[in-house]
């Protein structure tokens, strides 16, 4: 049965990081565009927030998945995660208009931030697989992989209850 985990794990960890890391180039590619727009200090700012809220979340996110599909308390946790990061895009290009701050330059530093997000994310993922997941009891094994979507696009997995 472990072996049979530990396949279906690999299946959709290998999807995941190419997704993760397509995105990781993308924005790094967007970053290095805008870079000579951008201040030095700000860019370190944001690519340091961005990489340490990305492994921070990743690790919290990773402990959620261990409860069980329905579990009230998962539920509500990625739901406000989505929610409020949504939130905080929105609030960013909000102040970015009404203070008529340069969008290629508010671009160029959320570039910073999502790139190293995503990578730390990807990361943190892929380490606490490492670490933790042949080591856990069985129950929480199926948990985990009833819990952890094939794709990072639509991170809920909202299963029918039989």
């Amino acid at each position: 049965m472990l072996d049979e985990y530990a396949t279906e794990l690999n299946r959709k960890e290998r999807r995941r990081i190419i997704e993760y890391l397509s995105l990781t180039v993308l924005y790094f590619l967007l970053f290095v565009l805008a870079t000579p727009l951008l201040e030095p200090i700000l860019s370190f700012s944001f690519t340091l927030l961005g990489g340490t809220l990305g492994w921070v979340l990743s690790q919290h996110r990773e402990r959620r998945r261990l409860l069980p599909p329905y579990h009230r308390q998962r539920l509500i946790a990625d739901i406000l995660e989505n929610l409020l990061f949504l939130l905080a895009l929105t609030l960013i290009f909000f102040v970015a208009l009404f203070t008529h701050y340069p969008l290629p330059q508010l671009l160029g530093y959320l570039s910073a931030a999502f790139w190293s997000y995503f990578l730390t994310t990807a990361v943190g993922e892929r380490t606490w697989q490492r670490r933790f997941f042949l080591t856990l009891p069985e129950e929480q094994q199926k948990n985990y992989l009833a819990n952890l979507s094939r794709t990072i696009f639509l991170p809920l997995n909202l299963y029918r209850q039989r």
